[in-house]
């Protein structure tokens, strides 16, 4: 990557159209990556709480926090009504296929 690219002065620069046309691609981009995993009828869908998704994956509550904040294949965290969080477990069982991670 060329270091002297200074991007804000180059987007500041484009015509009104070119730039309504690059904001719709960012967000198009965005909803790609971040849609929900799997789309269903169904919507009474299992929650699962952090300690339950340690025990299926085997990974320890820091490396879940830092999974769910890093990696955008990994699940959404559900902000429940009483402070916890979840995941939904049809997230979690796509994403164990997805990587190939076992069950533990």
């Amino acid at each position: 990557m060329n270091k002297d690219l200074n991007l804000p002065k180059m987007v500041a620069t484009l015509p009104d159209e070119d730039l309504r046309n690059l904001i719709a691609v960012i967000i198009t981009e965005f909803f790609e990556i971040y849609k929900p995993q799997q789309k269903t009828d169904n919507l009474q869908q299992k929650v699962l709480l952090p300690k339950e998704v340690q025990q299926i994956l085997g990974y320890s509550r820091a490396q879940i926090d830092l999974l769910s904040q890093k990696d955008p294949g990994f699940p959404i965290v559900i902000r429940l009504d009483n402070g916890c969080t979840g995941y939904l477990e049809s997230e979690i069982n796509l994403y164990i296929e997805r990587e190939g991670k076992t069950i533990h």
